[in-house]
């Protein structure tokens, strides 16, 4: 179904997003994207698109479908079928049309917010003073008369400037409890990741399934709950959302997604929080063989690598063998510095995704 579009943007191209709300996966080859008048050109959604369950996919377009005076934008399938349609009156500008929450009836325009997950933040209700009969404000703190205890009374807690107040008994009253601070010992919170805990680590584009790694290259624990991996290519932006796991420091995640989701031919990938924000570098592999990924070296130069290394750290290149009756300069067998695997990039365990898009996870010793 459509679930939010953008049909007045300042900048850049119109747009919408496609959600699959069933428990299957949707095959969209040869679906169109249109509004409602006859003979306007739409677009066509490439062969081999494939939309997961729960997955969200984003169409963009040069030109102009969507009229800013009012519209009806329709999904239309294969067989030219209706599939879904919305129509709206005058468009806002730079906003986004959606259904809140996703694939719900209700629809509403707000911050566009595609490929993720559709929300409408509340309106905080406006706060009224209102003063008390008899209520009488003060400014100036002050101490309550200390009453003095008498025979049989009920202990008076008398508050002493800087320290914890001491209950004085009296005769027949209850003993002196004299409290001490006592230390209570919690849990350190597992931290949500923040730009540069994450990296991107291996791709490989064209095996069967589809994979990437990724590096939690931080001293600690991140939680990837809501975590999500964008990836554009020519008119597309779909987003797959990480395992809800955690990840240990220097550990490798390999999360791995059946064909279709990584074009051969390369795209752009980058590592998203559920906010949208960036976690790391934007990432543009290049086109890939079936036994060919690309990898990220340790001093951050990425090459093609005839050895993918799912899991494991990433070797280095190959040199190119040379017929030579002297013996090689000294420049072609040193021109990459020797790797040495350090604590970041060594991983305490291999998490190994199943090809499903939601990634299971297998713990190696």
């Amino acid at each position: 179904m459509i679930n939010e579009f953008m049909p007045d943007p300042i900048s850049g191209e119109e747009w919408a997003e496609i959600y699959n709300r069933s428990s299957d996966p949707l095959a969209l080859a040869g679906w169109q994207i249109d509004d409602e008048a006859i003979g306007r050109p739409g677009i066509t959604i490439p062969i081999d698109t494939i939309i997961e369950p729960g997955e969200r996919i984003v169409f963009s377009w040069a030109t102009n479908i969507l009229n800013k005076t009012g519209d009806t934008i329709q999904l239309i399938d294969a067989s030219g079928a209706l599939v879904d349609a919305y129509s709206y009156n005058t468009a806002v500008s730079d906003q986004s049309l959606a259904r809140i929450p996703d694939g719900g009836d209700s629809w509403a325009w707000g911050e566009p917010t595609l490929a993720l997950p559709n929300s409408q933040a509340p309106i905080p209700p406006a706060t009224t003073e209102t003063e008390l009969p008899g209520a009488t404000p003060s400014e100036t703190a002050s101490v309550l008369p200390t009453t003095t205890p008498t025979v049989g009374s009920v202990p008076t807690t008398t508050p002493t400037v800087g320290s914890v107040p001491t209950t004085t008994p009296t005769v027949g009253s209850v003993p002196t409890t004299t409290p001490s601070e006592t230390i209570t010992s919690s849990a350190m919170p597992t931290p949500t990741p923040v730009f540069g805990m994450l990296h991107l680590n291996e791709i490989a584009a064209a095996t069967d399934p589809e994979w990437v790694e990724i590096l939690n290259d931080s001293a600690a624990v991140v939680a990837l709950s809501g975590c999500q991996l964008i990836r554009t290519s020519a008119s597309q932006v779909t987003a797959r959302n990480l395992p809800d796991i955690l990840l240990d420091p220097g550990e490798l995640m390999v999360v791995s997604f059946s064909k279709g989701f990584l074009p051969n031919g390369g795209a752009t990938l980058v590592l998203h929080d559920s906010s949208g924000m960036a976690l790391s570098d934007v990432l543009s592999y290049p086109a890939l063989g079936t036994d060919q990924s690309y990898a990220l070296l340790d001093d951050g130069r990425w090459y093609v690598s005839d050895q993918p290394s799912q899991g494991e750290i990433n070797p280095l290149p190959q040199p190119t063998a040379t017929l030579s009756s002297s013996p090689l300069p000294t420049e072609t067998s040193s021109s990459l510095p020797s790797q040495t695997p350090s604590a970041t990039r060594t991983a305490s365990a291999t998490r190994t995704a199943s090809a499903t898009r939601t990634a299971s996870v297998t713990r190696t010793a």
